[in-house]
């Protein structure tokens, strides 16, 4: 959806720009006027109460009076809701929200995904045990891809495999949540990055825009591009997912006397420090989200190096706030 909006939102200035409205740098009354409409319909999918985005015209210009503020919106009210219209039209039947989808469970042979336990927060979350979230994202038709598998992962290392016990003995020992291998900042560092991805890019969207002094047109370019990249990123990481199956660490640490490799120590108290999300582990999309935003921002500014910060949505990380001042995109991307 956030894909879906943005790129309303660009075609909107864009048109703007075309038509040689004067630009009025900075306040709400510039967002106004790239929306151009008081709502933007998102359509069907969307739960009830959200399903318009709604700027009140009225509350919208600290300076200007209300009747001033009309006059500029009002012209551009019929290209954004064409914009909106022409986008959603495009994004029909793409296969978001399917109705009468079967609840996805994966598998019980070793290696397979299938639903974990939760053991952290009232009420933890996920739910426990709970089937895979979403498992048709890995349907949907991709913005600029050609295809969702175009970009499919290869398979996660076999069971029997050095690779796999390497990171088995890793995830048990530094991903415990009792009695790990973690210094307390790398346990910092792992609350910190549990975190709602495209929300933590978008936040780093908006900082970067404004220390960068983007015009409202170069804004929406930016944010459009970006929120592209980060969907079809993520359809090509449930794509991912849902053709490997890949159990998640809790199941193969407990199950670790049982996975055909004689080198991995089974723990069947074994907990994680972080409740592991209900899909399958292969391959990440975090890592996905992260990559496509981060090479997408070296592509839009010409330059891998960036001076910005980054905020978690994890309350449970001791630091809300993370400075990246003279970082590389990529390496944000490893971190």
């Amino acid at each position: 959806e956030l894909a879906r909006v943005n790129v309303v939102l660009h075609e909107r200035g864009e048109t703007r720009h075309r038509d040689s409205e004067p630009d009025r740098p900075g306040g709400k009354i510039d967002v106004v006027r790239v929306l151009g409409a008081r709502r933007i319909p998102l359509g069907a999918g969307v739960p009830a109460e959200d399903e318009h985005l709604v700027v009140d015209r009225d509350e919208c210009a600290p300076g200007p009076g209300v009747d001033h503020v009309r006059a500029i919106i009002e012209p551009g009210g019929a290209v954004g809701a064409t914009a909106a219209s022409g986008i959603i039209a495009l994004r029909a039947n793409d296969g978001r929200f399917p109705p009468g989808q079967m609840p996805f469970v994966g598998g019980s042979n070793p290696g397979e995904w299938r639903p974990t336990d939760s053991f952290i927060g009232t009420p933890p979350a996920p739910p426990p045990f709970s089937p895979m979230a979403a498992p048709w994202v890995a349907n949907v038709t991709p913005f600029a891809l050609k295809s969702a598998d175009q970009f499919r992962a290869g398979p996660p290392p076999p069971l029997p495999s050095h690779n796999y016990t390497r990171d088995y003995n890793e995830v048990k020992a530094m991903g415990a949540r009792f009695n790990s291998s973690r210094t307390d900042e790398q346990t910092d560092l792992a609350l910190f990055w549990a975190t709602n991805y495209v929300a933590l890019w978008n936040r780093a969207l908006r900082d970067i825009a404004e220390a960068q002094n983007l015009n409202i047109g170069e804004s929406g370019r930016l944010f459009a591009l970006v929120n592209l990249a980060m969907a079809d990123a993520l359809i090509t990481a449930w794509d991912s997912k849902v053709a490997h199956v890949s159990w998640r660490p809790l199941t193969a640490i407990r199950l670790g006397n049982d996975d055909t490799n004689p080198d991995t120590v089974g723990d069947s108290e074994w907990q994680p420090l972080i409740n592991n999300p209900n899909y399958p582990d292969h391959t990440s999309g975090a890592n996905n989200n992260s990559g496509a935003a981060t090479r997408m921002l070296e592509l839009f500014f010409g330059t891998n190096e960036m001076s910005f910060i980054v905020r978690t949505t994890n309350r449970l990380s001791k630091n809300a706030v993370v400075s990246c001042r003279g970082l590389r995109f990529s390496e944000a991307l490893l971190r």
